[in-house]
C-alpha cells in the first residue's frame, strides 16, 4: 500500500468516524427532547455528572458545541 492509497483511507475513516459521532450526538439531544428536558442547563449538567467531569471541561464543552449549546455568565444556552 502507497502513502496516496493510505491517506484515502485514513481520511474514509476520519469522515466514518465523524458521521458516526454526529449520529449519537444527535441520538443524545433526542433522548432529552423525547423526555420534555429541553433546558441546556438541565442537559449539560446531566452530561458532565454521567461523565463525571467538570462543567468546564474541555469534554463537556465539545459536546455542547456539538449540540449547538454554548456556556454564557454561568448558563448553558442555545445557540440559534
Amino acid at each position: 500500500m502507497d502513502l496516496s492509497s493510505l491517506a484515502e483511507q485514513l481520511n474514509v475513516i476520519e469522515l466514518d468516524q465523524f458521521g458516526l459521532n454526529r449520529i449519537l450526538l444527535n441520538l443524545i439531544l433526542q433522548m432529552f427532547l423525547k423526555n420534555n428536558i429541553d433546558d441546556p442547563n438541565d442537559i449539560m449538567n446531566c452530561i458532565a455528572e454521567y461523565l463525571e467531569q467538570p462543567i468546564n471541561s474541555t469534554i463537556v464543552l465539545n459536546i455542547a458545541s456539538n449540540l449547538n449549546i454554548m456556556y454564557v455568565n454561568n448558563n448553558w444556552v442555545w445557540i440559534q
